[in-house]
Order: structure tokens, then C-alpha cells, then sequence
């Protein structure tokens, strides 16, 4: 668990703030408690959890009885409930549930509404937020058959059940006692009272109280001290509950933001939808291609009897070509270059069709007559360095249709243009 920053607010505002850190190890060590403006201790809550006790003297520990067991109905019943105990209208006071006794007596803190949020607010105000505010007499120690004080200068704080209690001035103390043990029957009065004394206070000028005595305890230090090392959050009662509650707090801070992320989620939601349309239409769009990409291979190299990649493939067949193809002289582009200024030069000759494959280059040629034929595969041979075989030549139309198979010459370099 977090080291804890107890913090005790003075009924004055303008009082120092006691205030100590106690470590949550196995020997639960604290440092003395101090004195210090609150924009001072704020510096020691960050990492820690923070408890803050509030003036005891500010808030009515009371009970009554609420046969429900659902919460919301209890707060809603309980003004109605402790209405004649209470000197302010209900509007004005908020109510904190503590624990519910056997005998179903339910506990409860009430406290001007005001009041609290104005210890909130002076906690915030030096970005102190508060895990825990309760009231500091429900932090004296306690045991069963025993009641519990703090004298300190001007008040005492006197617990008498586990969330039980109230805050006398030290003038009616005498008086404010015997009241309270005369509302107590016999087997409900206390053993004892453990009197403790914080430094600066007098000694009391009583010893007992209608038979129940007095045990002294003097402290040496700052008696947040010894609140502290009592505390128990499942012995307490904490006033964050309801609209001043954490939770509560933060579903102020949502509520108005909950249109805004509504609309939000919506455009995530269609952003989310377009962007998977447009990943399946590219998909799509993406497998059209890549069978275009084959048609077009296979279409180039009728020969391809496989098509596992047709891009890599297809680059293969063409550097293959350049290359000169099967390990002759020249592939079909040195071959093409070559042939080229031939067929320019020579007049009256049609290109019909013509194929490459294993170093030879096929030509379907119409020519005016046999002279231009000739003329072609002289230059051909001569001017280029060039093997021309003629396959066919047959006149039709008056014209010659003719065959040339066309490869590099043996041993020949290659021919300028």
C-alpha cells in the first residue's frame, strides 16, 4: 500500500495545517507531525494517499433507525428522519451513512453542505484531493466498555462508540459529560475513559465522572499523531459520499462532455467503416490486376506453363532478352536495332509479323519483287553482319509475301547502324 499524508484541518481558516506522512510498512513508522500552510504540504501528496480529518466541533454524529436496506431510499428518507435533530434546513446539510448496528441502528455524519465544500475546495485549491475526509474524533482510539478523549486548549474531542461521538467546549466539559453518561444505562456506561492530553492543555479539575474514571495519557507531541496511528477507515465514517464523492465528481466532469463523445464515437464508427470499404475495394481492385498482370504474360509467353509470380516472371523474361536470350549473340532487341535500317532503307516493304525465340528473329514480309528481296537480305547480310535464311516467297497479288529467318552471324561482331 501507498504511504499515507494525514492532514487536520484547524476550525480556522487561517490556523497552520498539522500534518504528518505515515509509512505503510510492516512497522508503520510516522514522522512527527508539523504545522505548515496547506500550498506547503501539498508538495508531500503526489504518490501518496491523502486522509484528511475534519473539526469534529463542525459536524453532528448522530443515529436513528431506517428499516430499508437500499441505499438511495435511506438517503432519501434520512432528513426526514433527523429533522427534529437538527437546527438547519436539511436542504443545507449533507448526510454521510456510516455503519449499520445489530440492532439496526444506522450511523451518521451530518454537515453542513457549505462547510464541506469549502474544506474541498481549500484542498483543491493547492491540488490536494482528498481519498478520505472524516471527522477527527472518530480517529481517537477505542476499544469496547471504553470511551476515549483528546483535551486540547479549547475543546474536547470524546468518542463513545466506534462512530460515536461529539466535540465539548473545555468550560462545559464537566457538565457535557454527565449528560452523556446519564443517557447511557448501566450496562452501556463506560469502564473507563481514557484521557488524553495534548501539550498546552490543563489538567482537568475532575479525576471522575459519576463513578467512571479517568485515565490520564499526557502526549509529548502533536496529538494528529495519535489520531493517525488509530485511524481506521472501516471504523470511521467518510463525508465523500454522495454529489461530493469521487465517482460522483467525475460523472459532473463526463456528463456534459457525453454528446461530444456520442458524436465522436459515431464518426469513429463510419471512419472505421469507410476505411474497411475502401481496404476491400483496393483488395479487390488489387486481384482485377494481378490477373490482368498473368493475362498479359501468358498472352507474351504462350510457351509459360506456370504462373506463380508474373511481374517477377515477366521482368526475368524480358532481362533474359536483352541479355541474348539462350547464350547466342545478341537478343531481340540487339537484334530488332539491327534490323530496323534495313527495312527502312530498302522501299516497298511491309512488316506483317514477327517473332523471336531462341536467338532467331521470324519476319512475314510483302515486298514489291524478288529485286527488293534480294536487295534486303544483301543488306541485311553485308551492312548489318546478319545470317538471313529465306524460307518462302510465293507472288500473290503483285506482290511478294516472304519468310526471313534472321540470326546473328557466327563469330561476327556487331553491325553499326
Amino acid at each position: 500500500m501507498r504511504p499515507t499524508l494525514f492532514i487536520r484541518l484547524p476550525e480556522a481558516a487561517e490556523d497552520p495545517v498539522a500534518w504528518l506522512i505515515r509509512d505503510s510498512g510492516e512497522e508503520n513508522e510516522m514522522a512527527a507531525a508539523e504545522h505548515a500552510r496547506l500550498e506547503d504540504i501539498s508538495l508531500h501528496a503526489p504518490g501518496r494517499r491523502v486522509v484528511v480529518l475534519a473539526p469534529a466541533a463542525r459536524i453532528l454524529l448522530t443515529q436513528t433507525r431506517i428499516p430499508s436496506r437500499n441505499r438511495q431510499r435511506i438517503l432519501n428518507a434520512l432528513p426526514y428522519a433527523l429533522e427534529d435533530q437538527l437546527a438547519e434546513e436539511v436542504e443545507r446539510l449533507h448526510f454521510a451513512l456510516g455503519q449499520r448496528e445489530a440492532d439496526g441502528t444506522l450511523q451518521v455524519a451530518v454537515v453542513a453542505r457549505r462547510c464541506l465544500a469549502d474544506w474541498i475546495a481549500r484542498l483543491r485549491a493547492c491540488d490536494i484531493e482528498p481519498d478520505a475526509l472524516v471527522p477527527d474524533l472518530l480517529c481517537l482510539p477505542w476499544e469496547a466498555g471504553h470511551w476515549s478523549a483528546l483535551e486540547e486548549r479549547h475543546q474536547t474531542l470524546i468518542r463513545t462508540s466506534l462512530q460515536a461521538g461529539l466535540a465539548a467546549d473545555n468550560e462545559n466539559l464537566e457538565t457535557m459529560l454527565r449528560l452523556m453518561l446519564a443517557e447511557h444505562t448501566e450496562e452501556g456506561r463506560p469502564a473507563t475513559i481514557r484521557w488524553y492530553q495534548a501539550p498546552g492543555a490543563e489538567d482537568p479539575p475532575f479525576t471522575a465522572v459519576d463513578g467512571v474514571n479517568l485515565l490520564p495519557h499526557h502526549l509529548e507531541e502533536n496529538p494528529l499523531g495519535l489520531l493517525a496511528g488509530a485511524y481506521d477507515p472501516t471504523r470511521s465514517i467518510d463525508l465523500l459520499q454522495g454529489e461530493f464523492s469521487r465517482h460522483e465528481r467525475l460523472g459532473r466532469l463526463w456528463r456534459p462532455w457525453r454528446a461530444t463523445a456520442a458524436l465522436l464515437l459515431v464518426l469513429l464508427a463510419v471512419s472505421a467503416a469507410g476505411t474497411a470499404a475502401d481496404y476491400w475495394r483496393l483488395q479487390r481492385e488489387r486481384a482485377q490486376l494481378q490477373q490482368h498482370i498473368e493475362r498479359i504474360y501468358l498472352d507474351t509467353f504462350p510457351e509459360a506453363r506456370r504462373v506463380v509470380d508474373a511481374r517477377v516472371q515477366m521482368e526475368r523474361r524480358l532481362a533474359a532478352l536483352r541479355s541474348g536470350g539462350s547464350g547466342t549473340q545478341g537478343g531481340f532487341l540487339e537484334l530488332l536495332r539491327r534490323v530496323g535500317p534495313a527495312l527502312k532503307a530498302v522501299q516497298a516493304v511491309e512488316l506483317r509479323r514477327l517473332a523471336y525465340r531462341e536467338g532467331r528473329l521470324d519476319l512475314a514480309l510483302r515486298v514489291r519483287d524478288l529485286q527488293h528481296l534480294d536487295r534486303l537480305k544483301q543488306r541485311l547480310g553485308e551492312a548489318q553482319g546478319l545470317e538471313v535464311e529465306i524460307q518462302s516467297a510465293s507472288a500473290r497479288d503483285d506482290r511478294v509475301e516472304a519468310r526471313l529467318s534472321i540470326r546473328p552471324r557466327q563469330g561476327a561482331g556487331k553491325g553499326g547502324v
